[in-house]
């Protein structure tokens, strides 16, 4: 999410500096490197949890343990959203 929102505002200030002062001034926006490092820590931290997934069900698999997939239950964004895990309302 946060590479997606990073990637809209530098897209956004070059598009308004073309619109506002023209193709003079299109190279000068410059990503700070801090926002950079903060979008390669939720790639890295993506791609941890999908390895240490991985690597469970294959010893899982391995040990002749059944892997068996729970049905998830049905989704409703705002309820999800507006409710704690035994239903009652919290909006915290």
């Amino acid at each position: 999410m946060w590479f997606f929102v990073l990637i809209a505002s530098y897209i956004a200030a070059v598009w308004l500096r073309l619109r506002v002062a023209g193709w003079d001034f299109v190279g000068g926006v410059d990503i700070p490197k801090n926002l950079l490092l903060l979008s390669g820590l939720s790639a890295l931290t993506f791609g941890g949890a999908k390895a240490i997934t991985a690597s469970k069900a294959a010893a899982a698999a391995v040990a002749g343990a059944p892997v068996q997939k729970m049905a998830a239950p049905e989704s409703n964004f705002f309820h999800d959203l507006t409710h704690n895990d035994q239903g009652q309302f919290d909006f915290g």
